[in-house]
């Protein structure tokens, strides 16, 4: 367990080998100063158990941990804390918006034709599918969405009131 916890590219550490490490979980590499007294004999008949220990406390000295102090907030913080969070996103998104329509802005007459092209071809014949690049990108595309709409709701109704004059005019004649 020492060693998983001296790794810094390990992501498991396994603290249920043993109990005493289970029950040390939250102070060995957690959130707390840990501290590591290792008792020693200088007699020859305790050197095995005095090396091993040695060893244990270099493995524990590559142990690091990040004690911070827990704030415990109310919640008139926490609710402040939000607010102030909110405002902040909603800052990055007008910036945002505001950048996105700076982009839409540095598209050329050509690109625009070509979206307004595409944008007609898919309300003519509704199939396949349009890539779009950038929530820029798909601003224009629905600008020229609207616009083909527009136009060809404007030819549908130009058409009918043709047809419809021309049923008028026939009335006339057949009338006569």
């Amino acid at each position: 367990m020492v060693n998983a916890l001296s790794e810094k590219q390990r992501e498991h550490v396994p603290y249920r080998h043993s109990k005493l490490t289970y029950l040390l979980k939250d102070s060995i590499g957690g959130n707390s100063k840990t501290i590591m007294i290792a008792n020693i004999f200088p007699e020859a008949a305790n050197l095995d158990e005095t090396i091993s220990t040695l060893k244990f406390a270099t493995r524990m000295m590559k142990v690091s941990n990040e004690a911070q102090i827990n704030v415990k907030m109310d919640s008139q913080g926490m609710i402040k804390k939000y607010e102030k969070e909110l405002k902040q996103l909603r800052q990055e998104l007008a910036y945002q918006n505001l950048n996105v329509d700076k982009k839409l802005e540095k598209y050329t007459t050509d690109e625009k034709n070509l979206q307004y092209k595409i944008a007609k071809k898919y309300l003519k014949e509704g199939s396949g599918e349009i890539q779009i690049d950038s929530v820029a990108h798909a601003q224009l595309l629905f600008k020229q969405f609207r616009k083909a709409h527009r136009v060809i709701c404007k030819t549908m109704k130009n058409r009918l009131a043709l047809k419809q004059m021309k049923s008028l005019g026939s009335e006339i004649v057949t009338r006569e």
